[in-house]
């Protein structure tokens, strides 16, 4: 079934390539979207559906190659299955499938799935042909989305305490997966900045280390309220108990482990790039559960231990609780999508019956409508959740308007506002949808949202 993000109806609209190209820096998502585009000219429906279909082909693949790297550790499938799901398909990756750019999101974690799996093998056999393929795969994923990078450094950790025989071995691994790191956010960085030019990188960082700390707190209490307050935290713990329980050398790992995944996570936000805490950017950070878990079976030997029987239970159990609240939300938010978007086409459809009146009656055309704010203009609709996830399409400003366009046919342009209306506008505050919201002037709709 066809979905909207608030970016769906600004892509819907307008030419993605450039955008993705010029603006965002990701030069394999604009070469997709030309592609698209400029040759296939396919309708909406069926590069949704092309876009979901290979999400799912993708994602499958990531999952089959983290897990056959964690069954050389573990034995079981039905675990190995379950700790990969853990890291790649976290409780944060539900963001990715709201867009209809979802194939290429998931493209993404291949790729990145891909390095980890070429670095883990040079970790194990120490050829440096492993490393080049490392390198290639991370510059295409930086060019896909940039925070991918951290998911392909989570996943190696628990492998560079595993291939380290001594500290100077450990300092060695962590340089290396730094300097691939490190040199494919550089060579994109450059690219955005001097070859493209694209503002996603600002001229000054704004480094606000309080508010960064403040919101990892409430990243970790509230999850994005995806799955219920608390629980995050909760499955953590756990995962951090049975680590230091099943060997108290552990605890360093354990340590490691949730430090190296929260920075790697939030250094966007530490050095300034960025103050945007969406679920999508914070989506590594989800898989901490699932990398400390799988600790438990990379580094501790785990076949020669007594409790292996418990340790399995344990792990398991925080594993598939986790994953059955999270798969139930998922559908909760997939829902609560649906309705949220009818909602939106409903009021949009509202909104051009009273254009056509007004246009009839008076014999002019509204070329341009100027949005406004209540008193308290509400995120989502009554009645939804409280998630993060369920945006209408008239609180951006790159959906607004671009939703009117796409169910009306028509191309209005987004208009400076009237401080006299503005003024107005803010004095009332509506609940639902009034005919009082909508100010006609001469060729412009004027537009408060509730």
């Amino acid at each position: 079934m066809l979905e909207f993000a608030t970016d769906t109806y600004f892509t819907l609209i307008n030419s993605t390539w450039q955008h993705m190209l010029y603006d965002n820096g990701r030069v394999i998502s604009g070469l997709i979207y030309y592609i698209f585009e400029e040759y296939l000219h396919l309708t909406v429906q069926e590069v949704y559906s092309i876009s979901y279909i290979s999400a799912i082909l993708f994602l499958t693949i990531s999952l089959y190659l983290c897990a056959k790297i964690i069954g050389i550790y573990c034995n079981n499938v039905l675990c190995t299955i379950i700790i990969a799901s853990s890291v790649i398909v976290n409780i944060f990756s539900i963001e990715y499938f709201l867009f209809i750019e979802k194939g290429i999101f998931m493209l993404g974690i291949l790729l990145a799935t891909l390095a980890f799996k070429f670095t883990y093998e040079f970790f194990d056999k120490r050829k440096i042909k492993y490393i080049i393929f490392s390198e290639v795969l991370l510059v295409c994923t930086v060019y896909i989305y940039q925070q991918y990078m951290a998911l392909y450094v989570i996943l190696c950790l628990p492998f560079i305490i595993k291939y380290a025989d001594n500290f100077l071995k450990f300092i060695q691994n962590n340089i290396v997966v730094a300097l691939l790191y490190g040199s494919s956010m550089g060579i994109a960085n450059v690219t955005t900045k001097y070859v493209l030019h694209s503002y996603r990188l600002p001229e000054n960082y704004n480094i606000n280390l309080l508010n960064t700390i403040h919101s990892i707190k409430n990243v970790f209490v509230n999850s994005g309220f995806i799955i219920p307050k608390y629980l995050f935290v909760v499955a953590i713990v756990c995962s951090i108990v049975i680590n230091i329980l099943l060997n108290k050398k552990n605890f360093w790992h354990t340590i490691y482990l949730f430090f190296g995944t929260v920075v790697v996570t939030f250094m966007p936000y530490f050095i300034g790039i960025t103050s945007d805490y969406s679920i999508r950017i914070m989506y590594p950070v989800a898989s901490i559960v699932g990398i400390l878990i799988l600790n438990v079976f990379v580094n501790n030997n785990i076949d020669t231990i007594q409790k292996i029987d418990l340790t399995k239970v344990l792990s398991l159990g925080v594993l598939l609780a986790l994953f059955v609240i999270q798969m139930y939300s998922f559908q909760c938010n997939f829902i609560e999508r649906y309705k949220c978007n009818q909602t939106d086409k409903y009021i949009c459809s509202i909104i051009i019956d009273r254009i056509n009146k007004y246009q009839s009656e008076n014999g002019l055309e509204i070329d341009t409508i100027c949005i406004y704010e209540d008193a308290q203009r509400t995120w989502s609709y009554e009645g939804l959740n409280r998630s993060w996830l369920n945006p209408r399409s008239f609180v951006t400003s790159w959906s607004d308007v671009n939703a009117i366009n796409y169910y009306s046919g028509r191309n209005f342009q987004r208009g400076e506002v009237d401080e006299e209306v503005m003024a107005y506008f803010a004095s009332h505050n509506w609940d639902t949808f009034s005919d009082e919201q909508l100010l006609f002037e001469d060729q412009t709709l004027h537009l408060c949202v509730y």
